[in-house]
């Protein structure tokens, strides 16, 4: 190294030079890169540099010694559970309807909202069904259960003061329930039918961020399109959401709670207008479009 060691970053070599597990608590900048390739330089051991960014483990790889592998978690889970699933990533979406039939969801639910009924079709509950499965995969649960289903608005009645309800809601849930079980059991599997995908998107990919938002007043608000790649925590993104009866894009944004970066296997689709913007999808993902009036 061209510097020379801060009396921690000493203590620091000392350490790992002992071969006990140790954890090492900076902020940033505070020289954890500077850290790590001092410590791989003090001895011929070989070793690992595991981080969850692609971009910053591809930093490392030119910086730290031959005797270091650099590697995303993600390639490393690959590498010892994730090819035996290789074969259902990328692969072709399920319809629907047969996602409904494969998970026992393919009849129609009705449910009583004040006066009316509303029927719940069977492609929306198997629909509801797979985004509890991707939040249960979020969190660190060991069990996945009724807890993971989100609430679904325009179902039940809300009280005179505004506050939710959970009559149908948990009626839904109760319904619902067996699902995540099957699909969970299914997805655990290397010889399950149901196919994987990755939530992720890729860089250059324009996104919406919030900058003032105008209440719902028309001309407002203020927007700017910036690629995914610059959204940082804290930033608040317009997204879409389907309900049962139609979906909608949300102007007041949503708030992105963690962001990062992973590796992809697919097919990509890029979606071209007439002002010579561009736009590129994983199959996992609705790209939101607006006629021209």
């Amino acid at each position: 190294m061209s510097f020379t060691p801060t009396a921690e970053q000493d203590q620091a070599i000392g350490l790992y030079a002992s071969g006990d597990s140790m954890a090492i608590e900076a902020g940033a900048g505070t020289g954890k890169s500077s850290t790590l390739r001092l410590c791989a330089e003090s001895t011929t051991r070989r070793g690992s540099y595991v981080a969850f960014n692609r971009a910053i483990v591809d930093e490392a790889k030119e910086k730290m010694p031959r005797t270091v592998g650099c590697f995303t978690a993600h390639s490393l889970a690959f590498r010892q559970v994730g090819k035996q699933y290789a074969h259902r990533l990328g692969g072709a979406r399920m319809r629907s309807h047969d996602l409904a039939k494969f998970l026992g969801l393919d009849g129609k639910f009705l449910i009583h909202y004040g006066s009316q009924v509303k029927p719940l079709q069977p492609a929306f509950l198997a629909g509801h069904a797979m985004r509890a499965v991707r939040t249960f995969c979020n969190t660190a649960d060991p069990v996945i259960g009724r807890q993971h289903i989100g609430y679904i608005d325009g179902i039940d009645l809300p009280t005179e003061e505004g506050k939710r309800t959970y009559g149908n809601n948990n009626a839904v849930r109760d319904l619902i329930e067996p699902a995540l079980h099957k699909a969970w059991a299914d997805l655990s599997r290397t010889t399950g039918k149901l196919p994987f995908s990755h939530d992720c998107q890729p860089p250059g990919t324009l996104v919406r961020r919030v900058v003032r938002y105008g209440g719902g007043v028309a001309g407002a608000g203020v927007y700017e399109d910036v690629p995914i790649e610059q959204i940082r925590e804290g930033d608040r993104v317009v997204s879409f959401t389907m309900t049962q009866r139609r979906g909608y894009v949300r102007r007041a944004g949503r708030l992105v709670t963690a962001a990062g970066q992973r590796d992809y296997a697919g097919h990509l689709t890029t979606v071209r207008t007439g002002r010579g913007r561009t736009s590129t999808y994983t199959e996992a993902h609705k790209c939101i479009v607006r006629p021209i009036r």
